[in-house]
């Protein structure tokens, strides 16, 4: 099949799969998510057949938007530790190309969400296996990125994103540390990247930076009250 029908094709799933999201539906998000993922990779697929595509930098900026997803930011199990909670969201134009960069760019998209739908569950459930499990599809989707070819600072914004939810998920879990040397790390791709050439408005909703930059000046161990 067409490498464009399919991306269309789990476009779809995807958006389905990010509206039970948003209604809280765990099972049918993942399930719609997990068919978008698998007819990505036919796409992929089909795109190793074609011949390269050259793109002008920041070339998907129009294609990522995003929907809230509710339960990450409404509990204080977290404190006032903020969660980027922004399902993402793809399409193409007519006249867009498809290759193997843009497949990418969808597969990132399924998987952060993927890894807000246990995010979400470990939240609203206290369960450390979803904790973990969405650990895992951060840590996934930043492997994913590493290898996309394409606009620097609109990839370091997602990555800012990941990396500001891997450190909740520490910190939820107990791992302070950990969750400290995280926001530190986003604190050096805050720096790395020019916010004002950085215009997809998808993503800059979706990452809501100031919100990040304030987990990063905030975040500190817990104090443990004095023994009497």
């Amino acid at each position: 099949m067409d490498s464009k029908l399919l991306v269309n094709q789990a476009a779809l799933l995807n958006a389905e799969g990010s509206h039970a999201l948003t209604l809280g539906d765990a099972m049918a998000a993942h399930y719609k998510l997990k068919q978008a993922l698998q007819v990505l990779s036919q796409a992929t697929d089909s795109c190793i057949q074609q011949a390269p595509v050259i793109k002008e930098e920041g070339w998907y900026r129009s294609i990522v938007s995003s929907a809230v997803v509710p339960g990450l930011n409404e509990t204080s199990q977290g404190g006032d530790f903020y969660v980027c909670n922004n399902a993402l969201l793809f399409h193409f134009l007519d006249e867009d190309v498809i290759d193997s960069a843009a497949v990418a760019i969808c597969c990132h998209c399924v998987m952060f969400n993927m890894a807000l739908t246990l995010h979400q569950r470990g939240m609203l459930t206290g369960t450390e296996r979803n904790f973990v499990s969405a650990g895992r599809l951060y840590e996934q989707c930043l492997r994913l990125s590493a290898e996309i070819e394409g606009s620097v600072d609109d990839l370091n914004i997602m990555a800012i994103a990941i990396w500001n939810n891997l450190a909740q998920l520490h910190y939820m879990l107990g791992d302070y540390d950990m969750a400290i040397e995280n926001l530190k790390t986003v604190q050096g791709f805050v720096s790395d990247t020019d916010l004002e050439e950085c215009v997809s408005p998808g993503l800059a909703h979706a990452v809501k930076l100031d919100n990040v930059i304030l987990n990063v000046l905030v975040t500190s161990r817990p104090t443990t009250a004095p023994c009497a």
